[in-house]
């Protein structure tokens, strides 16, 4: 017991201290404006598996929207509806016999799913939620701008 209470003092004392390393990366640089931000090799590691494990593996467990199921032909006119009304969000043709299914964004959690069923309600009262494989998200890689007053 007391071991336990020695190595887990050591491990936070030893995580803060690598936290306060990462707020020196932090480098303003002089009359620009700008922050400089240094990586350290573990996050570019990071970030490199993470973009070759989504080349590798197309596909995750989350949540899409079903917005239509039923004939080719109406799937397709609910289909082009849908791009019309919310063209920022992905839809996908999905044909499972006998019919085929509209279904609509890629979403890791429920409750990211849940937040656009409410909106995409709206226009497809019928839509619900389910559970299947989706696409990676993108990785969103924004500079960060420091505000200088």
């Amino acid at each position: 017991m007391y071991l336990k209470r020695i190595c887990t003092f050591l491990c936070i004392s030893s995580l803060s201290m690598l936290a306060q390393n990462d707020l020196d990366t932090l480098k303003p640089i002089q009359d620009t404006g700008m922050v400089l931000i240094n990586i350290s090799k573990e996050i570019q590691l990071l970030d490199e598996n993470y973009i070759a494990q989504s080349k590798e593996h197309k596909k995750i467990k989350g949540f899409r929207v079903q917005v239509y199921n039923g004939s080719k032909k109406d799937c397709l006119e609910q289909k082009s509806a849908f791009r019309i009304q919310y063209p920022e969000v992905g839809v996908y043709n999905i044909y499972e016999a006998p019919e085929y299914r509209i279904q609509a964004g890629n979403y890791r959690t429920r409750l990211e799913a849940e937040k656009a069923l409410r909106i995409i309600r709206e226009y497809f009262p019928g839509s619900f939620i389910v559970g299947t494989e989706i696409e990676w998200p993108e990785l969103e890689i924004k500079p960060i701008e420091s505000k200088t007053e």
